[in-house]
């Protein structure tokens, strides 16, 4: 009964365990599929990157946000030094 329900909503995503191996899946496909990580992260088709856990330093979107909280904490102990 259900089944067809399933199929029509996940039936053209596909599960992958990381990012840089949905990455690779995606561009070997042409970015056509839809990609979901073990973490949550959505590729979608063209592209675009979607999601994640914000705790987690292993994906992506992780990586970046610590990236942006490491310069904000540079910048203020260079402003406390001065």
């Amino acid at each position: 009964m259900y089944d067809d329900v399933v199929s029509q909503l996940l039936g053209e995503i596909a599960i992958v365990d990381t990012v840089d191996n949905a990455l690779n899946m995606a561009k070997k496909h042409d970015y056509k599929l839809r990609l979901v990580t073990l973490e949550v992260e959505y590729l979608a088709p063209g592209g675009s990157l979607a999601g994640g856990s914000y705790k987690n330093n292993s994906n992506l979107l992780g990586r970046r946000r610590e990236i942006e909280e490491l310069e904000s904490s540079s910048r203020d102990i260079s402003l406390s030094i001065t």
